[in-house]
Formats: structure tokens, C-alpha cells, sequence
């Protein structure tokens, strides 16, 4: 990465193939042999809406006051769609749109904090296969409404995949394992300026909504 950032910048052509990484820079071609690179599944474990509720994980999440960590306001509006997202079956396709078109791109980072928020409650309902039409319209609400980065997230987690640490917070999740999950929170809130608290705050919303429905 390091002679990436050196040598390459925003625009340039890059390859990928099975076996090597090439990028090819304005001051200097970088390739990156793929060869002997380590293999890593990244698809989202799944289980039960009861498993999750009946973790310690609530609990956990419940401790940190996310007023003071995440990456957007809690305006009056914010608040009342963070509500609705708790408490809806959401099956009523208006206030879907209108709480991903508030919450998508909004924020800061270069994933914007309220794309993380999304992110992390999707993910949740995805794990324990509730909120099919949500997802459906997320996947078509995205696009030039946020980053390329967040886009890119969001496709890969519509396609079952999500980074290790969020891997890992579903296994100790759905395999009762404490220590995995504390393990995979930590790493969590050390993610980005504040994507990880924005993420498990989405987590969280998620969570209570799983144990209501």
C-alpha cells in the first residue's frame, strides 16, 4: 500500500487478477504478487433472531453513548427515523425511502457516518433473514446518492460479504462466544474517525428491532 499511495493517484488504471495486483501509476507501475496471499471467506454468518437477542450483545452495545462517538447529528429527524427503524416491519415502501434518503450520504468520512449506520443495521437484518423488502430497496437507493467507497460496501454486504470484524462479531453473536465478541467490538470501534461507532450504532438499532419482530 505504501508504494501505492507513493506512486499512484486517483484515476490511474489498476488490474486485478487471480495472481497479481497491478496498478499502474503515474510515476511508477507497482505490481503486487497475489501468489502466496492468504484466502479468507467473508461471508456473512448467519442464525436466529432468537440466538442474537438471547447474546450478551445487547447489553454490550447498550454501554456506549453513541451521541458522543458517532459521525452525524441527532437531530429531532434523525431521532425519529432511528425510531422508526427500531420499531417498523418496515414493509411501507414510502417511509423505507424516506429514512434511507436522510441516512444514506450523510455525515462525514469517506464512508459517511449515516452509510455506516445503514450498513450495520442491514447487515443485521440480512444475518437473520428479516427485512427482505428493505433490502431490495436499498439496493436500488444507493447509487450517486454517496462515495464510491460507500457504494462499494454496500454492494458486498448485499452480496453476503462483510469485513472479518463484522464476520467476527456475527460468529460470537450466533456461537454464544463472549470473548470473540468483545474482541470483534473492540476492533470495531477502532474503525475509521468514527465509521466503527457509526456502524454499531446501526448494529445495535438492528438488535432491538430483531427482538421486537
Amino acid at each position: 500500500m505504501t508504494q501505492v499511495l507513493e506512486n499512484c493517484e486517483v484515476g490511474d488504471l489498476v488490474t486485478i487478477k487471480p495472481h497479481e495486483f497491478r496498478a499502474y501509476g503515474r510515476k511508477k507501475e507497482v505490481l503486487i504478487d497475489l501468489t502466496h496471499m492468504k484466502k479468507i471467506c467473508l461471508e456473512m454468518p448467519k442464525g436466529s433472531a432468537e440466538k442474537m437477542v438471547s447474546s450478551k450483545v445487547l447489553d454490550r452495545l447498550a454501554k456506549i453513548n453513541y451521541q458522543d462517538k458517532i459521525g452525524f447529528q441527532l437531530t429531532p429527524k434523525t431521532k425519529k427515523i432511528i425510531k422508526f427503524l427500531e420499531r417498523s416491519t418496515l414493509n411501507d415502501i414510502t417511509a423505507n425511502e424516506e429514512a434511507m434518503r436522510h441516512l444514506i450520504g450523510r455525515g462525514i468520512g469517506l464512508t459517511p457516518s449515516g452509510d455506516d449506520f445503514l450498513m450495520g443495521f442491514t447487515m443485521v437484518l440480512m444475518s437473520i433473514d428479516m427485512g427482505k423488502l428493505w433490502t431490495r430497496q436499498l439496493q436500488g437507493a444507493v447509487d450517486n446518492r454517496t462515495t464510491d467507497i460507500s457504494i462499494a460496501y454496500y454492494r458486498a454486504l448485499l452480496d453476503f460479504t462483510v469485513s472479518s470484524p463484522y464476520m467476527d462479531l456475527l460468529e460470537g453473536i450466533f456461537s454464544s462466544d463472549d470473548m470473540l465478541l468483545d474482541e470483534s467490538i473492540e476492533r470495531i470501534k477502532g474503525y475509521g474517525h468514527t465509521s466503527g461507532y457509526d456502524s454499531l450504532y446501526g448494529i445495535y438499532t438492528g438488535i432491538i428491532r430483531g427482538r421486537i419482530y
